[in-house]
């Protein structure tokens, strides 16, 4: 792309270059790991509770008939 940076870590260029500002590399690492499993645990979570949901829901509508 033509850019270089000495930044190893892409989410910490794009912060970089987003707002100008040169966050801890060992910090924006720890954010992004967080965030990471935060998204991974709820979308699990929704998942599952959604999979239940339906699976009850469709027991519901088979007995109706």
């Amino acid at each position: 792309m033509g850019l270089h940076d000495q930044s190893t870590s892409y989410v910490h260029f794009l912060l970089l270059k987003l707002t100008g500002i040169n966050f801890q590399k060992d910090l924006v690492d720890k954010l992004t790991l967080i965030v990471f499993f935060v998204s991974l645990a709820l979308s699990v979570g929704l998942n599952i509770r959604d999979y239940k949901k339906a699976k009850k829901a469709s027991r519901f509508n088979r007995d109706a008939k």
